[in-house]
């Protein structure tokens, strides 16, 4: 009996596939990243106190001599699960009138003291904080902590801040870094209960679904930079504070520079030893010999930086983006036998050896920013090898219709998706027959059009993804009709190329 004809979606696969692999992986990286974290937080909190002790005695004669009353600050907020804590402040508010008020501060705040006014324009009055960093209350990065009053007014939604350890400092502390100024005495609660604190909450949830020790380095070093005049008058975009200045570095150049450095020395040395198992002598002495070596090696990785391959996502780059290796590495290579040729250090190397140093690097570039795809290839080239043709439980058997573009593309996506580990592609059907036989991403193809019925009891086929780009539109009814009378389950895949193809 015939099966209805769907337009394709998310496959039909049955029971989900149990993977704990990457739900170890993720336990574990969180784990990793909070162990980082709370290290970082500790060293930092103390190292800063003892660091800054003698601002903190001179800060306490000022406050001490403005106006009566303790040093410090002690206000009752929320922290981590919703357990109270006692946060410390410099006082900036009369002693009196610290606990009378709103729970908020406009900047013509009455209660706010003279050498207030400088410690909360300069957040001055922040840095008793650490004590409660170094105690383990908060920690340098994290949503602000409230007070009760508020905390109690919040959404199940907004309760999620409380999910993680508060901070000194967050995105909402540097977006809302003049917080004071656009508070009046007259609005000064309704505006921040049903303006401010809603927005503040949103950008502290935006930082629990991004947050990572980068981004903590990010949000610490956009905080120091909106305390100066000049850039805190322009508040950042929240996408350059979550992948700020700090991340890009360390990411796109800092990991590149230190992995095309290392293997800029594995090519020189490998070229090093090649040219000694020849029997040639080297006549440079070992530190001219570490010299150079070092210097060929950070040509090729400042040549790389240049011609910017640090900014390729190279997981999904493409084979043509491999004559950008190419490229760079000969360039690399031209340069430092114009520099062989001039001989800066009064010595010079064999011409062969920068142009085998030159070869090793590329290919080891190349291996390097195309590991991922060479990784998943083999292990999927191993699973099919040992899969063979027999059926696995689990996993649905798909016979792809047509090798075209469409076909291809298809194909690579469950290869390389998420769909992979609950399918099978047992093969392509074509009418070209000059691509009869052939492999195409790995995938052979079996036949034509009209031994679909064939293939689908021989091979088990569980579902026909009909992806023909070129044929006309009865012809393709046609195949359609005719995979129709098999007993696997028919999907069709809308042709998403045809806007961009040529007509």
């Amino acid at each position: 009996m015939g099966q209805r004809v769907e337009p394709i979606g998310t496959l039909d696969t049955g029971p989900e596939v149990i993977r704990p692999r990457p739900q170890f992986a993720g336990r574990l990286s969180q784990a990793i990243g909070a162990v980082a974290k709370r290290a970082f937080d500790v060293l930092a909190s103390l190292i800063g106190l003892i660091l800054l002790s003698p601002l903190f005695v001179f800060i306490g004669l000022l406050i001490k001599l403005d106006s009566p009353g303790p040093v410090f600050y002690r206000g009752e907020r929320i922290g981590k699960d919703g357990k109270p804590f006692w946060m410390y402040k410099f006082r900036t508010m009369r002693h009196v009138l610290t606990d009378m008020g709103p729970r908020v501060t406009a900047r013509d705040d009455p209660r706010v003291t003279r050498v207030g006014h400088i410690l909360r324009d300069t957040k001055l009055n922040e840095l008793p904080q650490l004590i409660n960093v170094l105690k383990g209350e908060m920690s340098l990065v994290g949503p602000r902590p409230e007070d009760p009053q508020y905390v109690a007014i919040y959404t199940p939604q907004q309760r999620r801040v409380l999910s993680v350890a508060p901070g000194i400092t967050s995105i909402a502390s540097i977006i809302y870094c003049n917080e004071e100024t656009l508070l009046s005495q007259d609005t000064l609660e309704s505006t921040y209960v049903n303006v401010i604190m809603p927005d503040k909450l949103g950008l502290d949830i935006e930082y629990i679904a991004h947050r990572s020790f980068l981004v903590d380095l990010d949000i610490v070093f956009r905080t120091c930079m909106v305390l100066l005049p000049r850039f805190a008058r322009a508040a950042p975009e929240v996408e350059e504070i979550l992948f700020g200045p700090v991340q890009c570095f360390i990411r796109r150049r800092l990991s590149w520079f230190t992995l095309d450095l290392i293997l800029g020395l594995g090519a020189v040395s490998a070229a090093s030893l090649i040219w000694w198992r020849a029997g040639r002598v080297l006549r440079v002495r070992w530190p001219c010999s570490m010299v150079s070596t070092v210097g060929i090696a950070l040509v090729f990785t400042f040549v790389n930086q240049i011609c910017g391959l640090q900014r390729r996502m190279w997981s999904c780059a493409s084979g043509r983006e491999v004559c950008d290796i190419v490229l760079s590495t000969v360039f690399s290579t031209l340069l430092l036998t114009a520099i062989n040729f001039l001989k800066p250090l009064r010595f010079s190397l064999p011409m062969e050896m920068v142009l085998l140093s030159g070869f090793f690097a590329c290919v080891a570039f190349a291996v390097a920013r195309y590991r991922s795809r060479l990784v998943t290839g083999g292990l999927w080239r191993w699973h099919s090898l040992w899969a063979g043709g027999r059926s696995c439980q689990g996993r649905q058997r798909l016979l792809i219709v047509g090798a075209g573009e469409l076909g291809r593309f298809f194909a690579r996506e469950v290869q390389h998706g998420r769909e992979g580990q609950r399918c099978q592609i047992v093969g392509f059907v074509d009418d070209d027959l000059t691509k009869r036989g052939m492999c195409i991403q790995g995938i052979e193809v079996l036949g034509t059009v009209a031994a679909i019925p064939n293939l689908v009891a021989r091979y088990e086929v569980d579902v026909i993804v009909v992806a023909a780009d070129d044929f006309v539109q009865r012809d393709h009814q046609a195949v359609v009709d005719g995979c129709r009378r098999t007993p696997a389950q028919v999907k069709v895949v809308p042709d998403v190329l045809a806007p961009i193809r040529e007509e």
